[in-house]
């Protein structure tokens, strides 16, 4: 380990905001929310810059008819996928057909979790369940907390509004719609009770953990052509953000973490963040020559297996009627 260079690690990515039915990015099955576009043939969209966007606009529209690879971030997945497509016209948005903006890697911060849906109301008809659904956003906005569920959905009453939302148990993303009311018979214009914080965040997928590590690892999925990453920890602490949730900014945010957890000192919850490309492609060739030196295999497990944290933040739930 120390002969390894030090790294820029990202702290994000072009997020995925909209996927157009029938175009080209929901054929190669780009993800609304939790995936980030990191490269597209080698050129790196790592750093909120106004040349960012642009660069890869103009690089997209260069390459029209013509295949390209873009390297994407998977959040809830905590993987790395090479993704190739062919930028082209069709009956819808741009040459891609979907939408991104620059955006840290807060994805699993965000989000409202349903906690009660109540009968009868709009959100039972929406066919929202409870515990296990997290409301992702509608086609125009992401939802940094249930602030912007509040704002973008249920202030538009007797409106049908197209819903994202994610199940913990399926592990996937639904569309629903949901017309807001205030005389359903119950309080607020949804008729379900939603909750953020560190209890709250959207959970990774089965049988992935956040174990912070010295060094990111990279191991493919049984023949699935992702990378599962080790995420390597950013720092030693954890900043709070001071968010004031407006109209026009509810899904700018830097960092999602409720004042009101109570951290355990030692092992304070790290915030996700992907190692950079360079990185994994290293990763695999060491692999690759661990394979050959018996010696240098066995020291690498022995350092990998004692790779292990816990956390023990707690808090006290926090629900809002919506």
């Amino acid at each position: 380990m120390g002969g390894n260079t030090s790294r820029v690690i990202p702290t994000g990515g072009l997020r995925v905001h909209r996927v157009y039915p029938n175009g080209p990015a929901e054929d190669v099955g780009f993800e609304i929310f939790f995936d980030y576009i990191m490269e597209a043939d080698h050129n790196s969209y790592s750093d909120d810059s106004d040349e960012t966007l642009m660069s890869f606009t103009s690089y997209i529209s260069s390459k029209e008819n013509q295949e390209i690879s873009l390297n994407v971030y998977n959040a809830r997945k905590k993987s790395l996928r090479i993704v190739k497509m062919t930028p082209r016209k069709w009956d819808g948005v741009g040459l891609l057909g979907l939408s991104v903006r620059f955006a840290e890697f807060t994805a699993m911060d965000e989000g409202a979790h349903v906690l009660k849906v109540h009968e009868g109301s709009p959100a039972s008809k929406a066919g929202l369940i409870p515990i296990t659904d997290y409301l992702l956003a509608t086609n125009l906005q992401l939802f940094v907390d249930s602030d912007c569920v509040r704002v973008h959905v249920g202030e538009r009453i007797n409106e049908e509004v197209p819903l994202y939302v994610y199940n913990s148990i399926t592990e996937s993303i639904r569309k629903t719609v949901i017309t807001p009311r205030n005389d359903w018979g119950g309080a607020g214009t949804l008729g379900c009770d939603l909750a953020n914080g560190y209890i709250h965040r959207i959970p990774l997928v089965k049988g992935i953990y956040n174990v912070p590590s010295e060094a990111p690892s990279a191991d493919y999925n049984d023949g699935s052509g992702e990378l599962t990453l080790d995420l390597s920890t950013a720092g030693s602490t954890v900043e709070t953000a001071s968010n004031i949730v407006t109209e026009g900014q509810c899904n700018v945010i830097s960092l999602s973490i409720d004042s009101s957890v109570t951290e355990d000192e030692e092992s304070p919850e790290e915030p996700y963040l992907p190692p950079s490309i360079a990185t994994v492609q290293n990763n695999s060739s060491l692999m690759e020559n661990d394979e050959h030196d018996s010696s240098n295999s066995e020291e690498s497990d022995s350092e990998s297996s004692d790779s292990d944290s816990s956390d023990d933040g707690k808090e006290t739930p926090k629900a809002e009627k919506a």
